[in-house]
């Protein structure tokens, strides 16, 4: 029979040397929260505003919260570049999230104890419940040729157990948020539904299409529009 090995009493870590290894390894380990990943299903139909081509490598797949305080609409998206916080971005070529040619996007960033994403895209931080959104560009600035879709799963279907909120940076756990469960294009088109933005309806059924960004004219005609609005309700609130 083989020997039983036993550690001699003296090799054995003393209660001072074990606890001096988890004081240092609790940082580490504190340090790291959960994984937060973003994706869709290959072959999914993702359109440009054409309605008709397919999204290329140009385009990028950010997953992030916009500032506290701040909702993105229609009427205030010359603003969203200015408060957006990035937490992870896939992008072609597939090692880095984005495979063009089977239209399929996954992608994971790690919310850290200090409540940073491990990505590095920013210096930002982030805190339990706050609104996730998808943001999908081939430019990221309103100019032409610009194309975005931004989406969200929030309250506007009334189902506030299936919300993007973001965890609290303390919880371990894997977070997933599937293009599937989005629910609310702010811009672009999703399942079907169009949102905000220019665009020409697909010619079959879409999971996502990109719409086009407003024309620098199109944008002051929505700041206007936006500034009359205000007016409105102000001059409705004070009566």
């Amino acid at each position: 029979m083989p020997t039983q090995f036993t550690m001699p009493a003296s090799l054995l870590p003393c209660k001072w040397v074990t606890g001096i290894l988890a004081a240092l390894l609790l940082p580490l380990v504190a340090a790291q929260g959960g994984s937060l990943n973003f994706y869709n299903v290959p072959g999914n139909t993702l359109l440009m505003e054409d309605g008709v081509t397919a999204l290329d490598n140009a385009f990028k797949f950010e997953f992030g919260t916009f500032e506290t305080g701040f909702t993105p609409t229609t009427s205030n998206i010359t603003d969203w570049t200015a408060n957006w916080k990035p937490f992870a971005r896939a992008e072609a070529p597939s090692i880095n999230g984005w495979n063009s040619a089977i239209s399929y996007f996954n992608k994971s960033g790690v919310l850290l104890g200090s409540g940073m994403s491990d990505q590095g895209l920013s210096l930002d931080t982030f805190s339990g419940g706050e609104l996730a959104y998808l943001w999908v560009y081939n430019v990221f600035s309103i100019s032409p040729g610009g194309e975005w879709a931004l989406v969200t799963n929030d309250s506007s279907d009334g189902n506030a157990a299936n919300d993007w909120l973001l965890p609290s940076p303390s919880e371990a756990l894997p977070f997933e948020y599937p293009l599937s469960s989005a629910l609310n294009p702010v811009w672009g088109g999703l399942h079907n539904v169009q949102g905000g933005g220019d665009f020409t309806a697909p010619l079959a059924a879409f999971t996502l299409q990109t719409h086009a960004v407003p024309e620098p004219g199109s944008v002051m005609l929505i700041l206007l529009a936006g500034i009359a609005w205000r007016i409105k309700r102000a001059r409705t609130v004070s009566r």
